[in-house]
């Protein structure tokens, strides 16, 4: 393909490949077929960022594929005669993209460039346990000051806690990801169609290596996990966790009294957490999923999403569902679900669910000289969660 400086076969260095592909599902093709929309781009260092203004809807068989629908230069056409037929009419006017020039300073390549911040350059802050690791770990049991829980690793949903208990009590059966969810909006049919599950990529053997210092601080305990493949072979993943306690540099309370009525004094506590952590890469991304544990009986779940963009071709139409990052490179709007299940037993098993819901009042100032005088205040009402669709909480 001249117009793209590139050949799909006989390319030598000069290549193309077909990727980023995106399910259609019946409920968006109003069929009860498989299909796939994949774009052509350059290959070469990340091709993620070097997508083309060129698509094809494959029509998936378990024998044939066939070629249904081909986007080109931001035009849906029904098969390659009639695309070859627009490029001779318009081949004079349509934007070559010509195959990219490898350097090490170009801007999808991995490598470090732009001026140092420091010179000489100094060694990063250490973290470091002086008496020892203070957290004791069993196989994938783990006990912590106050806290004991289980964990493991779901093949397909990622991390599991169980039986999360603080000073022996237990406060959750079950706290665990269920889902990751990304759903994107656009202009061509590989955004607009592009909703993804993540766990029909398997989330937990996509959590597979974790490095030390980077990752996780060099002192973390490392710890693997184990799958069955196929229902027979055995699959080992050694570095799929990491645990490590973490000074967050926020006190967890503090107090400075300069007032005599009160006495002056100041009281703090270091805020010093428990960090289980896995990072599952799922195409382009790659999520940081903290569960920590704090020193007061506090539980939080955190999802850090890093990792590059999903990207597209930047054309005219984009510019609703879009930032342009580069030439022909945009970064399309999207959003993205973490589907926790939290299965609390606090006090018991037999314990409700409620929401606090904050409202507004006006009300009479009774106490004020001027007639009719009104006060607008905050107020909250409990609202108790039965069963079903009440439980869920509209976002």
């Amino acid at each position: 393909m001249d117009i793209f400086g590139a050949r799909l076969t006989n390319c030598n260095n000069a290549c193309l490949q077909f990727g980023n592909g995106v399910h259609v599902s019946p409920t968006l093709s109003g069929e009860n077929k498989r299909k796939v929309w994949t774009s052509l781009n350059h290959i070469s260092e990340y091709s993620g960022f070097r997508l083309l203004d060129f698509s094809v809807l494959v029509d998936i068989d378990m024998k044939i594929f066939t070629i249904e629908k081909i986007w080109f230069n931001s035009t849906i056409f029904n098969n390659i005669t009639e695309v070859l037929t627009f490029y001779n009419q318009n081949k004079e006017t349509i934007p070559k993209i010509p195959l990219p020039v490898y350097s090490s300073d170009d801007f999808s390549t991995l490598n470090q460039r732009g001026i140092p911040p420091m010179d000489p350059p100094l060694r990063n802050p250490k973290q470091f346990s002086p008496d020892g690791k203070r957290y004791n770990v069993q196989g994938h049991h783990v006990e912590y000051m106050f806290w004991k829980f289980d964990f493991r690793m779901s093949t397909i949903h990622g991390p599991q806690l169980y039986d999360i208990r603080f000073k022996n009590e237990r406060i959750a059966y079950e706290l665990s990801i269920q889902e990751i969810a990304v759903f994107y909006s656009g202009f061509k049919p590989n955004d607009i169609l592009a909703q993804f599950l993540d766990s029909i990529a398997l989330i937990g053997l996509q959590s597979k290596v974790l490095f030390p210092g980077v990752d996780c601080p060099e002192d973390a305990t490392l710890i693997g996990s184990s799958f069955h493949v196929g229902g027979v072979s055995s699959y080992e993943l050694t570095t799929s966790f990491c645990l490590f306690e973490l000074n967050t540099g926020m006190p967890l309370r503090r107090h400075h009294s300069y007032w005599f009525s009160n006495g002056r004094f100041y009281e703090g506590m270091e805020n010093i957490v428990l960090v289980l952590r896995t990072i599952p890469t799922i195409g382009n991304y790659d999520y940081i999923i903290d569960f920590i544990f704090y020193p007061n009986g506090a539980l939080e779940v955190k999802v850090t999403s890093t990792g590059y963009v999903r990207a597209l071709f930047y054309t005219k139409g984009d510019e609703k569902y879009s930032f342009q990052l580069h030439d022909n490179f945009g970064a399309p709007i999207h959003h993205h679900l973490f589907h926790i299940k939290a299965d609390l037993d606090i006090k018991g098993t037999s314990n409700r669910f409620a929401t606090l819901d904050i409202n507004t009042e006006e009300i009479e100032n009774q106490f004020s000289e001027v007639p009719v005088e009104q006060i607008i205040q905050l107020k909250f009402n409990t609202s108790v969660k039965k069963i079903g669709k009440r439980r869920s909480l509209p976002f």
